[in-house]
């Protein structure tokens, strides 16, 4: 699917070539874009109440300069006894609390309309005996960098949808029946559009 969609080792930048993995895979998906912090962790709730998965995306780094985009899923909330509305948020296996609205500022505005294309570069991983792309250079212990594949990916274009801000939720599987010459019906991935991005107020 990587070399379909055009991708250096998998990364996605764009809110259109998300939702477009999740069509390939069989899969639909709404995505929503929250106007401010408020309606951010609203929509959150919402959605969680509503028996959805969101995935949010995120700056991972403290610093807010937006050069660390991740998404994860929420899969919970709970509020603090200061009134303060805390998302209990999945990622690689592991469960983080994150403060609502530190999740929305730096999803809202910390993140960037245009990211620059990041290089990756192939290297062994010795804890599980692979080989893994990661965003530096592996380098020998003499500090020399070694000769080792790269790969650069293709920055997003400008009339594609930034995550910046977005919230998304894979809504179940797409199947249409059709039925052909044999007595039962078969199923089949749908080809048809998916609206990209909607506006949700709660």
């Amino acid at each position: 699917m990587r070399k379909k969609k055009g991708s250096a080792v998998g990364e996605i930048y764009s809110l259109e070539l998300l939702m477009s993995v999740c069509r390939t895979a069989g899969f639909k998906a709404e995505a929503y874009a929250p106007n401010h912090e408020e309606d951010y962790i609203k929509t959150l709730i919402t959605l969680v109440d509503d028996n959805q998965a969101p995935i949010v995306f995120f700056d991972l780094d403290k610093s807010w300069d937006g050069q660390n985009e991740h998404a994860a899923v929420v899969v919970g909330y709970y509020h603090n006894q200061s009134g303060e509305t805390h998302f209990i948020i999945t990622q690689f296996g592991l469960y983080y609390d994150f403060n609502g609205m530190e999740l929305a500022r730096s999803s809202l505005y910390s993140l960037k309309e245009q990211r620059e294309a990041e290089t990756f570069t192939k290297v062994w991983n010795a804890s599980n005996s692979a080989t893994e792309w990661r965003l530096f250079p592996q380098k020998s212990i003499s500090g020399m960098v070694l000769p080792v594949p790269e790969r650069t990916a293709k920055p997003k274009a400008e009339s594609e949808t930034a995550l910046r801000g977005k919230i998304m939720v894979v809504t179940g599987p797409i199947i249409t029946p059709f039925i052909d010459n044999s007595f039962f019906a078969q199923t089949h991935i749908s080809d048809e559009p998916v609206e990209v991005v909607r506006r949700y107020s709660v």
